[in-house]
């Protein structure tokens, strides 16, 4: 299952201290937000968006990403309104995001709201031989515990250990050497090891 995202349709910007539809002293018109359908916890998830502007002429803004009602990321419009800014998500859960562009206080322009849902996804471990593994936070100790249930978008660290007179030969649907294998779950996973008896 993958982590979802939706965006709410398009907003009209709304300059502080003004009504939705009066009059724009600059021209503005609206503030548009979009992201990505997933995104991965502590790596960079870039947002994107578009300041539409009338026939004033405006320079350009700063942007600020409100991240659950906190400003989480900031940039500025490029010189034809558009924007990237990446946000770093370090909690699972949903989130919402939303970007304000503003020059002078309180000159404020506010776009939609982008609400990005993670969902659980499963981790399966299959053993061939004589062998374990376990994941970095304890969650998998295989055997006897080969599943577990995991934030979508997590990372989850793997580290294979063969029994005595058994040796690694490697992961199957995973990493392709070593012993330790980190992965990310997007969406539910089966990974396999192998092991094989060391010659007598």
């Amino acid at each position: 299952m993958r982590a979802r995202l939706l965006i709410t349709s398009l907003v009209v910007a709304s300059v502080a201290g003004l009504t939705p539809g009066s009059a724009d002293p600059l021209g503005l018109e609206s503030l548009t937000l979009s992201g990505p359908e997933t995104y991965l916890l502590a790596e960079e998830t870039p947002f994107t968006g578009r300041l539409t502007i009338g026939d004033f002429g405006v320079p350009r803004f700063n942007i600020d990403l409100l991240v659950d009602g906190e400003v989480g990321a900031s940039g500025v419009t490029a010189d034809d309104g558009t924007f990237s800014v990446p946000v770093v998500f370090t909690s699972a859960g949903m989130h919402t995001v939303q970007a304000v562009a503003h020059r002078t206080t309180p000159l404020e322009i506010v776009s939609n709201v982008v609400t990005i849902d993670d969902t659980s996804v499963s981790l399966t471990i299959v053993v061939e031989g004589m062998g374990t593994v376990h994941s970095g936070d304890g969650r998998i100790a295989c055997p006897p515990v080969c599943s577990a249930s995991f934030v979508g978008g997590s990372r989850v660290a793997l580290f294979a250990s063969a029994a005595s007179g058994w040796t690694f030969d490697g992961w199957i649907g995973a990493c392709e050497s070593g012993t330790d294998c980190e992965i990310s779950l997007l969406e539910d996973r089966t990974v396999g090891v192998r092991f094989s008896q060391s010659p007598a």
